[in-house]
């Protein structure tokens, strides 16, 4: 797990860890965790609402790590 994540989370030189993917995954587990907790607590989720949530950060966070290709460590 700790070697998937280092993939996931780190530049292409697989040693530094890249702040815009870190956040990326970051804002992923928010979103889930706050859609969990309004279940739990008997509210609904709209998955529309759910959908537009995750395809914005998807977008955001993926045009953020494009643009700064260059400058990663390789």
């Amino acid at each position: 797990m700790r070697k998937l994540t280092k993939h996931i989370f780190t530049e292409k030189d697989n040693e530094t860890f890249c702040m815009g993917r870190v956040s990326w995954g970051s804002s992923f587990v928010a979103i889930c965790a706050l859609a969990g907790a309004t279940v739990l607590t008997g509210g609904a989720v709209g998955v529309v609402e759910l959908a537009i949530a995750f395809t914005t950060i998807a977008a955001g966070h993926g045009a953020a790590i494009k643009l700064k290709e260059t400058t990663e460590h390789k």
